[in-house]
C-alpha cells in the first residue's frame, strides 16, 4: 500500500510539474508582435549590452509583473493542490512572478537621441553625368572661351598684317632710294603674327640695315586682356651695322625710362654721363661719354624733327660696344612708335633722319682729347670686366674643388 501511495504521489507531482511547464510555455506563447515587443524585451536588452551599438535608438528594459494569457480553463483533476494557481472568470489564468528574480535589471536613463531632419534629395542629382541643363554651364563657358579665342586670333592676326602691309607700302620707296637691295625676294618677312622684318643692304658706310616691326600681340587673347593695364605700343626698331665709327657713346632717351635703359644697355652706365639739352623737349635726356658730340649731332634739322615728332621717338642709341651682337659691335639703333594706319606718314621724317645719321656718324671725327678720354674709359671698363670674369672663374673652380671633399665627408 505504501508503494502504491508513493507512486500516486510521484505521479501527481510529475503531473503538476508537467502542467507548470506547459503553463510557462503557454504564457510565453503569443502573437509574433507581442512576443518580440513585450515578452523578450529584457533579454534583447541583455544582448545589446554585450554587443556594439549599431543604432542610435535604445529601449528601456521592462520588468514584467504579471502576465495574463488566454488559455482553456483547467479542471480540478489536472491541478495539484500544492501548486498555487489563481483563476479568474472567463477562463483566465493568472500567474504570479517573483520580482526578486529580476534583481539587477534597473531602468536605465534614456539617452538623448539625435533625430536627423527629413531632407528631401532629388534622385536625379545623385546620378553622375546627369544630362540636365544645369550641367552644361561649365561646358558652355569653355566653348565660349574657345570661340572667343579663335575669333580674336583671326582678327588680331589680320589687323597686324594690315599694319605691316600698309607700313611697307608707305616707306618702300625710302629704302629703295637709299639701298641697292631691299629684302630677300619679298620686301617684308613675317617672323610671327606680331613681328615683321625688313632688311636692306648695298650702301656705303654701313654693312646693312634691319627694320623690325614689333606689333602688339593682338592675336593673343590673354595679351590683349593685360594690355588694358599696360597699354603696349606698336614699335619700329631700326638697327644699322656700321663699317667704321669713332669710339663713343651717344643716346637720347626719355627720363622716365632712364633706369630701365641703363639696365638693358650696360654701356650707358659704364661709359655715359647724362647731359640736359635745352634745345630738346624736357622729357628727353642725352647720355654720352664725349660732350662735344652734342652740337655735332643735334643741329637744326635734327632738333626740329625730334621736337616735331617727340611723341613718336622712343630711343636713339649709337655705340661702338654693342653687347648683343658681337659680330656687329658698332651699331646705330632707333626705336620709333608706330601711329595708326591713317597717320603712318608721320614716320617719314624720323625714318629719313635715321638714314641721315649713317653718313653723319661715319664721317664724324673726335678730337684727340675726346678720343683719348673715350679710349681710357673703355680700357678701364674692359679691365674691370676681365677682373670680374677671373673672379667668377675662381669661384667656380673653388666650388668644383670643394664639391668632392664635401661628398666624401658626407659618405664618411
Amino acid at each position: 500500500v505504501s508503494t502504491q501511495s508513493t507512486g500516486v504521489v510521484m505521479g501527481r507531482v510529475s503531473l503538476a510539474l508537467y502542467l507548470s511547464l506547459l503553463c510557462l510555455l503557454l504564457g510565453f506563447t503569443k502573437p509574433q508582435e507581442s512576443f518580440e515587443d513585450e515578452e523578450w524585451g529584457e533579454f534583447d536588452q541583455i544582448e545589446e549590452e554585450f554587443r556594439p551599438e549599431t543604432s542610435d535608438h535604445t529601449e528601456e528594459p521592462r520588468i514584467p509583473s504579471k502576465k495574463v494569457v488566454s488559455t482553456p480553463r483547467p479542471t480540478s483533476e489536472d491541478l495539484d493542490p500544492e501548486i498555487s494557481v489563481e483563476t479568474a472568470g472567463d477562463g483566465i489564468l493568472v500567474e504570479e512572478y517573483d520580482e526578486d528574480e529580476f534583481i539587477g535589471f534597473e531602468k536605465e536613463k534614456s539617452k538623448p537621441v539625435y533625430k536627423p531632419q527629413n531632407i528631401e534629395i532629388d534622385k536625379n542629382e545623385l546620378i553622375l553625368g546627369n544630362p540636365g541643363p544645369s550641367n552644361y554651364y561649365l561646358e558652355g563657358c569653355f566653348i565660349a572661351f574657345i570661340v572667343l579665342y579663335l575669333l580674336n586670333l583671326l582678327v588680331g592676326k589680320r589687323t597686324n598684317e594690315q599694319i605691316a602691309r600698309a607700313w611697307a607700302k608707305s616707306f618702300r620707296n625710302i629704302f629703295e632710294e637709299n639701298f641697292s637691295r631691299v629684302g630677300d625676294g619679298p620686301m617684308m618677312v613675317k617672323e610671327s603674327h606680331s613681328q615683321f622684318r625688313v632688311s636692306a643692304t648695298g650702301r656705303i658706310n654701313c654693312i646693312g640695315l634691319q627694320a623690325v616691326l614689333n606689333l602688339r600681340r593682338r592675336h593673343d587673347l590673354l595679351a590683349e586682356f593685360f594690355s588694358l593695364f599696360r597699354s603696349p605700343k606698336d614699335l619700329l626698331t631700326i638697327d644699322v651695322a656700321m663699317e667704321d665709327m669713332e669710339p663713343f657713346l651717344f643716346a637720347i632717351l626719355p627720363k622716365y625710362k632712364e633706369r630701365s635703359y641703363k639696365k638693358a644697355y650696360k654701356d650707358l652706365e659704364s661709359f655715359g654721363t647724362p647731359y640736359p639739352v635745352s634745345s630738346l623737349p624736357e622729357h628727353l635726356l642725352v647720355y654720352t661719354d664725349a660732350k662735344e658730340l652734342i652740337p655735332n649731332f643735334l643741329h637744326g634739322d635734327v632738333v626740329k624733327t625730334i621736337d616735331s615728332y617727340q611723341d613718336l621717338i622712343q630711343f636713339i642709341w649709337f655705340s661702338d660696344q654693342h653687347p648683343i651682337y658681337p659680330k656687329y659691335k658698332k651699331l646705330l639703333r632707333f626705336v620709333f612708335k608706330i601711329p595708326p594706319i591713317s597717320e603712318l606718314e608721320k614716320m617719314r621724317l624720323p625714318i629719313k633722319m635715321a638714314i641721315h645719321f649713317i653718313d653723319r656718324v661715319a664721317s664724324l671725327k673726335l678730337s684727340s682729347m675726346a678720343r683719348d678720354k673715350t679710349l681710357k674709359i673703355r680700357a678701364m671698363a674692359s679691365k674691370a670686366e676681365s677682373k670680374q670674369s677671373i673672379q667668377e672663374m675662381q669661384e667656380l673652380s673653388l666650388i668644383h674643388i670643394s664639391e668632392p671633399t664635401r661628398q666624401a665627408e658626407i659618405s664618411y
